[in-house]
């Protein structure tokens, strides 16, 4: 429900078929680029017009601290660094990868893992180990929901 509202609300179809790729993520209509995430009380879609973004990710996760064996795997240095300075920072910069990962694999089929993601939470940027940059934006409540984003042309 969510997909279809977010896809009407940009002027998409909102009965378009959305049938899932082989990886598991939707396939939009032409001319619409998106990215899905929930968590068990909140869905959240984020559609956009391929004219404007090549690629977007969203992700969902509880503004509560990052366990600590996740944060070994999934935050560089400086970032559990950050995590440890403010706990919940580090579920935000967790979902920053995940909404990434939600951006790049779909665009470009590249399998990130957490260590080819650096966070830049104050430059409201994501860099990838190839030099690829995303915005970010974010909400916090009882949730981040997080968006990393690729206007059209900043992928090259």
């Amino acid at each position: 429900m969510a997909a279809w509202a977010a896809l009407a609300a940009v002027g998409g179809d909102d009965t378009a078929p959305l049938p899932r790729s082989a990886g598991g993520y939707p396939l939009w209509p032409a001319g619409f680029v998106g990215s899905l995430a929930h968590d068990e009380t909140l869905a959240v879609a984020l559609v956009a017009r391929a004219a404007h973004f090549a690629t977007l990710g969203v992700d969902v996760e509880p503004a509560d601290p990052l366990p600590e064996d996740v944060a070994q795997i999934a935050l560089l240095p400086a970032e559990r660094r950050a995590a440890i300075a403010d706990p919940p920072l580090g579920r935000a910069i967790f979902a920053v990868k995940e909404a990434v990962y939600k951006a790049i694999n779909p665009f470009d089929g590249t399998a990130l893992e957490y260590e080819d993601i650096e966070v830049d939470l104050a430059g409201n940027c994501a860099r990838l180990k190839d030099g690829r940059r995303l915005q970010l934006d974010w909400a916090r409540g009882r949730q981040w929901i997080v968006a990393a984003l690729a206007p059209l042309g900043t992928l090259s």
